[in-house]
């Protein structure tokens, strides 16, 4: 019955997702299987790296020039008593953007190396040096986290933040830098989604519990940590400005309990359950 569900669309994915199942042109293989589709790190993080780079080289090297001609001038006017005085700040400076520098040098050799292959059987992630294959039917918990910058008249996307929970592994953070990673993470959705609900079905099935982290739910009742919530009495439940609420109690006498979606895995199939099993919109 859950498979249903999500077959019947209750999911909605957007159609950026439809794009990654389609092969490229020229797909590559990897260990996981054929490559689908890769998303690298964001093109404007990139060019905004190197301007500031190039900023702080140049930066730096007006610093030195002028802590040249202050020394020279220093050394030929007043005497070698004021040399000291008079170039340590330029240098100083200098010193500080040649290190500002060096760590965007690191940051962008990092970004170039970075980027996530959707594979025909698994997730393929590079960071840096760092590389981790995963195989979609090990991950077992999907967390997102979006995170608003309180920037007055600022329009901009709000940025996400998404956690893998893989078996045998710690969990795995998606670069952040990653193009369209709204994209990728509904992907790793269509492909993790309809392996969980098929285990949640058994389990289900057998009388056992599901754990979605503060929520335990069971044929019989939701537990939110250490109270247990009977079925009949909740009347809905829906996801609102990233946070899960749940309504309680008859038509004249309501509370709403409300649980951070960030700390729940996998909440879209958390919600799916809850509206099978409590039978609520």
């Amino acid at each position: 019955m859950l498979a249903t569900l999500y077959m019947g669309g209750k999911l909605h994915l957007n159609e950026a997702m439809q794009l990654t199942a389609t092969p490229v042109s020229h797909p590559a293989t990897l260990a996981l299987g054929q490559v689908l589709r890769v998303h690298a790190a964001r093109a404007t993080l990139l060019i905004h790296k190197r301007i500031l780079a190039v900023l702080c080289a140049l930066g730096a090297v007006v610093l030195l020039i002028a802590a040249v001609w202050r020394w020279y001038d220093a050394y030929l006017n007043y005497g070698p008593a004021l040399v000291e005085r008079w170039t340590s700040p330029l240098l100083i400076l200098a010193a500080v953007f040649m290190v500002f520098f060096i760590l965007l040098l690191i940051d962008l050799h990092t970004l170039r190396n970075t980027h996530a292959a959707i594979c025909s059987d698994g997730l393929h992630l590079q960071q840096g040096r760092k590389n981790v294959d995963i195989q979609w039917e090990h991950i077992e918990g999907l967390f997102l986290r979006s995170y608003r910058y309180l920037i007055p008249f600022a329009r901009r996307p709000h940025p996400v933040r998404v956690t893998l929970h893989v078996a045998g592994h710690k969990p795995i953070k998606l670069a952040s830098s990653l193009e369209n990673l709204a994209a990728l993470t509904d992907t790793i959705k269509q492909r993790c989604y309809p392996l969980l609900l098929e285990q949640y079905r058994t389990l289900l099935q057998q009388g056992k519990a599901l754990n979605f982290g503060p929520i335990t739910i069971s044929p019989e009742a939701l537990q939110l940590r250490r109270k247990t919530i009977a079925w009949a009495s909740i009347c809905a439940a829906s996801i609102e400005h990233g946070r899960v609420r749940l309504t309680l109690g008859t038509n004249t006498k309501r509370r709403t309990i409300h649980i951070a979606s960030h700390a729940i895995p996998n909440v879209d199939l958390c919600m799916q359950v809850i509206h099978h099993l409590g039978e609520v919109s």
